[in-house]
C-alpha cells in the first residue's frame, strides 16, 4: 500500500491517527504498541507471508545486538551482519549471480521465481545500524525487544526511507511524550505538499519519459531534442518521486510526533558532484561514508586507493538499488 494512495489516504491513515491519539491520551506508555500493530498490518495487506520473514530477521538480529553488547566480542557482531546480508542476497541477488554465473561457465543454475520481500533493502540496513550501535556501545540503556520491532517495522519509513539510526527513534518512542497538535500540523502539510510532488509533478514528468525511452528500447531512433526533453524529464521525475515519497514519511512521522531525518536537501541545486551526493538520499549516503568509505580509509592514503575505494563504494551502491548490471 503506497502513501499516494485512496485506501492509505482516505482509510488506513485517518483509523490508525485516531486510535493512535486515543490511545496516546489515555494510557500513553503502550501508544508505541499501538505504531507496532499498525506498521504489522501495514506490511502484511502488501504480503502477510514476509510478516515470518521480517520478524524472524528481527529476533534473531536483536539477539545477536545483546550479544554484542554484553561481551563486547566482535564474534557476534560480524556474524549478525552476515546473517542479514545472507538474507537480503537470497532475496535479492541469488539469481542475479546464478544468471552471470551461467553466462560465465555455460552451466544451467535453475533460477527460480523469487518475490522480493517489501523494504528488505531498508530494514536489513537498519538491522546493520542497530548491530552497529551496539559494538559502538551507543546505548545509555537497554531497548526491549517490542521497542527495536517497533523501529524496524515502523511504516512511515520502511518501504523506502529515510534510512534513521536506532538512536535517533527508539528514544523518542520512549518518551511516551501527549500528542503536539503542533507537530501534527506541521507533518500534514509536509504530507501534502510530498503528495503535491507525487501526484503533479512526478507523474507528469513520467508521462514525457515513459514514451521516449520505451520507443528507443523498441528500436525506434528518436530526435535529438527528444532525447533530451526525455532525458530531463526523467531526471525531474526519479527526484520529485522519491523526494516526495521522503517527505510524505517525514509529514507522517510528525502526525505521530516523530521526528525522522531529511533524505532529500535540494540537490540540483548542488555546485559539485561530492555536494550532490551530499544532498541526495541523505541517509544513504551518509551511511555508507561513514560505515564503509571512512572506515576502509577514505582519502587518508593517496589518490589512488581514494578512487579504487570510490568505485568500489559505488558498485555497492549500484548493487544496493538493484540487482542488474
Amino acid at each position: 500500500m503506497l502513501f499516494n494512495t485512496h485506501q492509505f489516504i482516505f482509510i488506513f491513515l485517518p483509523i490508525i491517527l485516531i486510535i493512535y491519539f486515543f490511545t496516546n491520551l489515555r494510557i500513553p506508555k503502550y501508544s508505541y504498541i499501538c505504531i507496532l500493530l499498525s506498521s504489522i498490518i501495514f506490511y502484511g495487506l502488501w504480503d502477510i507471508n514476509f510478516l515470518i520473514l521480517i520478524f524472524i530477521s528481527i529476533i534473531v538480529n536483536f539477539q545477536f545486538g545483546s550479544l554484542v553488547k554484553k561481551t563486547g566480542r566482535k564474534l557476534y557482531f560480524v556474524l549478525g551482519i552476515f546473517f542479514q546480508i545472507f538474507i537480503l542476497g537470497y532475496f535479492k541477488y541469488k539469481n542475479f549471480f546464478l544468471e552471470n554465473l551461467n553466462f560465465i561457465t555455460n552451466n544451467q543454475f535453475q533460477i527460480e521465481a523469487i518475490i522480493l520481500p517489501l523494504g528488505i533493502s531498508f530494514f536489513t540496513f537498519k538491522h546493520i545500524l542497530y548491530l552497529i550501535e551496539c559494538y559502538n556501545n551507543d546505548y545509555k540503556k537497554d531497548y526491549s525487544l517490542l521497542n527495536y520491532a517497533t523501529y524496524i517495522t515502523f511504516f512511515p519509513h520502511l518501504i523506502a526511507g529515510p534510512l534513521s539510526k536506532p538512536k535517533e527513534i527508539i528514544p523518542q518512542l520512549l518518551k511516551n511524550s501527549p500528542i503536539s497538535f503542533y507537530n501534527f500540523n506541521i507533518g500534514l502539510v509536509i504530507f501534502f505538499i510530498g503528495l503535491f510532488k507525487k501526484i503533479i509533478l512526478a507523474d507528469t514528468f513520467a508521462s514525457y519519459a515513459t514514451d521516449p525511452f520505451s520507443a528507443v528500447d523498441g528500436g525506434y531512433n528518436i530526435s535529438f531534442i527528444e532525447s533530451w526533453i526525455a532525458m530531463f524529464c526523467f531526471s525531474f521525475q526519479i527526484y520529485f518521486d522519491f523526494s516526495a515519497y521522503s517527505d510524505m514519511a517525514i509529514g507522517i512521522g510528525l502526525m505521530f510526533g516523530f521526528i525522522l531525518p531529511v533524505n532529500f536537501n535540494s540537490p540540483y541545486k548542488a555546485l559539485s558532484v561530492i555536494e550532490f551526493w551530499r544532498r541526495w538520499h541523505v541517509t544513504l549516503s551518509s551511511f555508507f561514508r561513514d560505515y564503509i568509505y571512512i572506515p576502509m580509509g577514505g582519502n587518508r592514503y593517496g589518490i589512488r586507493q581514494q578512487i579504487l575505494l570510490l568505485l568500489f563504494v559505488m558498485l555497492l551502491v549500484g548493487f544496493w538499488h538493484g540487482a542488474a548490471w
